[in-house]
């Protein structure tokens, strides 16, 4: 896995908390 919910956040600009909620789907 090339990447992490850090980049994933980068690229939407949102905060890591927010892509971990949407992947975790809270």
């Amino acid at each position: 896995m090339g990447i992490r919910i850090s980049d994933i956040a980068k690229m939407a600009k949102v905060s890591t908390g927010t892509v971990d909620r949407v992947i975790h789907n809270r």
